[in-house]
Formats: structure tokens, C-alpha cells, sequence
């Protein structure tokens, strides 16, 4: 058990290296969580470890949000959100709202935590089935493009094993070309490293 513990806790140390602004904060929580568990206090030890590893999905979830594309021309962006609230290992991790200058057009991207191995799982092939979709390849891209309504449209890509884009598009005279496009301005390079 102790080993384990300890092999939790060097893990976190490493992790923690990524997120630069609190590394120091970060490293201090769980070199606590460490003292704790060395002390026999297991409840105390897993307390401070589980805020440490709070800390490190906010960063990571900051580093996503920072991600998301600028608003295109004809286009004004709200702040891009941050959010490491996870339920049973799912979330939300980071969206941004984009709506048209002068039209009544609204987008939105939203990457997604699902639980371990879902996004696996949700291949295109499987996206089209359930989102009765079609699938779409968006600069290098596989995913499933799907119209809600006439105006509407619903772009989702898996991007790991537990990540999806999702990107909707509403009040849209064409909104699965919208879709694609704003798909198309997001550098997924770098957004799949800062979420592994």
C-alpha cells in the first residue's frame, strides 16, 4: 500500500511540472498529502491529494479554454471558459460562444471529458449512428456532422480517447459549412497535447 501511495504521489509531482503558474502550490499539496500518509493519516493524505489534483485539471482546463480559436471576421467572441468540474470522470472542460455581428447566428465549442475510453468509442461512425449525422472529415478530422433543424447544425469529433469537440451551430442560413469552419480554425495539435 505504501508503495502505491508513494508511486500516486511521484506521479503528481510529475504532473504537476505542466502546470507552470502553480507548480509550486501544487508540488506543496502534494509533498502534504505525502507527510500525511507518512504520518498514518490516510483520510488527511487522500484530501490533500485529491485538491491537488483539482488544481492541476483547472490548469489544464485553463490551458484548453486558451485553445479556442478567436472569433472569425463577422464574428464577436465571449470569454472563453474554464472548467474542471468533473462528474464520475466527465465534463466539460472548456467552451466558447461566438455569435454573428449584425445576424442572429451563435456557435459554440465545447470540449468535452467524457469518462475513460468513451471517446474511444464514440468513432464517427458510431457519432453518425447516434446523432443520426453524416460523417465529415475537417482538416484531418474524422467526425459527424448532423442538422438540427433548418437553421442548425451539430459538429462532434473524437479527439482522444476521452475527449470530443463538439461545436453547434443555431439561427444559421448555413450552419453545417459554420460548423466546419470553425472546426477548421481550431490548432488541434495543440490542443490534443494540452489534454493528454
Amino acid at each position: 500500500m505504501k508503495k502505491l501511495f508513494i508511486a500516486v504521489a511521484t506521479a503528481l509531482a510529475c504532473l504537476s511540472g505542466a502546470a507552470a503558474a502553480t507548480a509550486d502550490e501544487i508540488g506543496d499539496q502534494i509533498k502534504r498529502g505525502l507527510e500525511q500518509y507518512e504520518n498514518g493519516n490516510i483520510g488527511q493524505a487522500l484530501t490533500e491529494l485529491d485538491f491537488a489534483l483539482s488544481q492541476m485539471r483547472q490548469k489544464q482546463s485553463e490551458a484548453v479554454a486558451a485553445i479556442l480559436p478567436e472569433a472569425p471576421d463577422g464574428w464577436k467572441a465571449e470569454k472563453a471558459k474554464a472548467s474542471a468540474q468533473e462528474f464520475m470522470g466527465a465534463g466539460a472542460m472548456a467552451t466558447r460562444v461566438y455569435r454573428q455581428t449584425g445576424g442572429k447566428a451563435k456557435a459554440s465549442i465545447e470540449i468535452v471529458k467524457l469518462g475513460q475510453g468513451l471517446g474511444a468509442m464514440l468513432n464517427p461512425m458510431m457519432l453518425q449512428k447516434v446523432g443520426g449525422g453524416k460523417p465529415v472529415l475537417v482538416g484531418g478530422m474524422k467526425g459527424a456532422l448532423a442538422a438540427k433543424g433548418e437553421t442548425g447544425a451539430e459538429l462532434t469529433i473524437s479527439i482522444s480517447a476521452e475527449h470530443i469537440l463538439k461545436i453547434s451551430v443555431t439561427n444559421s442560413d448555413d450552419a453545417e459549412a459554420t460548423a466546419q469552419d470553425f472546426a477548421k480554425a481550431i490548432d488541434v495539435k495543440t490542443l490534443q497535447k494540452a489534454i493528454q
